[in-house]
């Protein structure tokens, strides 16, 4: 646990988790969080029909920083409402999915130092039972970790986090269906300067587990090229659900 005295001289920050049916993962998903000492941790549920907000709301009663809030289903709908209500200087967006490191608020502070107004962590993907997959994995982490240090375009699997202020006069999370982190990213990009953290996240490859490595590689590589290419998102959210 951290010293509590490091954590007032550690910038204030509103975690975001947007989640959606998660009864299978609550449990990993309420232990993570209740490590996290956030100033303030926002859950937006985006109408789950699975229990998944009741649940919650009983794991963290009691805890007057943490909220969970109801909106409708689509991850950035669920981040802007919860940055809306956010009340610390830095918001952090975290995937239900992912797991922060426990000295995550020392990368804000190296952004702070560094005067950067917003930045990401590395990924890392958690292990499986499967030699394959996880050198798979591993390679595909060291890409995209490699890709965002270069392009400074980050997925939201590796967690971003941004100044309240700032991610306000870029309007905030761009409402649509797919590929809002690779749009924010390119609204923050002229904005202020990247910070990218060499601290490390661990998330599921549970989507390459679903669809297979090489498919669901081929199929990101395609989605990103044609949204850069110009082809809107709500064209391409219809293509991924009609793919998944």
């Amino acid at each position: 646990m951290q010293n509590v005295d490091k954590l007032k001289s550690l910038p204030a920050v509103s975690i975001i988790v947007p989640v959606f049916n998660e009864a299978a993962q609550l449990n990993g998903l309420i232990a993570a969080a209740s490590s996290w000492q956030a100033d303030e941790l926002i859950f937006v549920d985006g109408s789950s029909d699975d229990g998944t907000a009741n649940s919650l709301k009983q794991a963290f009663a009691g805890h007057d920083e943490v909220a969970v809030l109801s909106t409708t289903a689509g991850r950035a709908q669920q981040m802007q409402y919860g940055a809306e209500r956010a009340v610390c200087d830095w918001v952090l967006f975290v995937h239900a999915d992912t797991l922060l490191p426990l000295n995550y608020r020392d990368a804000l502070l190296a952004a702070e130092q560094e005067s950067c107004g917003w930045g990401r962590f590395n990924l890392k993907f958690s292990p499986s039972s499967s030699t394959y997959l996880n050198k798979a994995m591993r390679v595909i982490a060291e890409f995209i970790n490699t890709r965002s240090r270069l392009t400074r375009i980050a997925t939201g699997d590796q967690a971003l986090f941004v100044q309240a202020e700032l991610l306000k006069r870029v309007g905030g999370v761009p409402i649509q269906p797919i590929m809002e982190d690779i749009e924010l990213c390119k609204r923050l990009k002229p904005m202020a300067k990247h910070y990218a953290s060499q601290l490390t996240v661990i998330t599921s490859p549970r989507r390459w587990q679903k669809k297979g490595v090489v498919s669901t590689v081929l199929l990101m590589w395609f989605m990103r090229l044609a949204y850069f290419l110009g082809v809107p998102a709500a064209r391409l959210a219809k293509l991924y659900a009609n793919v998944r």
